[in-house]
């Protein structure tokens, strides 16, 4: 039999995340808006799953960003989900 925080662990490491990358701005209203790559002031990570994501990071230049979207990938598996380039990657 196993212990119940053990079987907690186990359905969290089957729960691996998303990461989204999006070219994102701001709305003449002050809100984050996502936007084409041309139109971007910055490039946000999100992490979660589909209907649950949350805001993670921001960065100010894409390849830094698709960095560290790529290290958090590599380090807890999940899929990089890249909207600006518009590519998915399974890890």
């Amino acid at each position: 039999m196993t212990h119940p925080l053990h079987e907690r662990k186990l359905a969290l490491l089957k729960h691996i995340p998303n990461i989204e990358l999006r070219a994102t701005r701001l709305s003449p209203s002050g809100e984050i808006e996502w936007c084409t790559e041309n139109e971007a002031a910055m490039f946000s990570i999100y992490i979660g799953v589909p209907g649950s994501y949350e805001w993670a990071a921001d960065f100010a230049d894409y390849r830094d960003a698709r960095g560290w979207a790529e290290d958090v990938v590599e380090c807890q598996g999940g899929k990089l989900i890249d909207y600006v380039k518009e590519t998915w990657r399974e890890a």
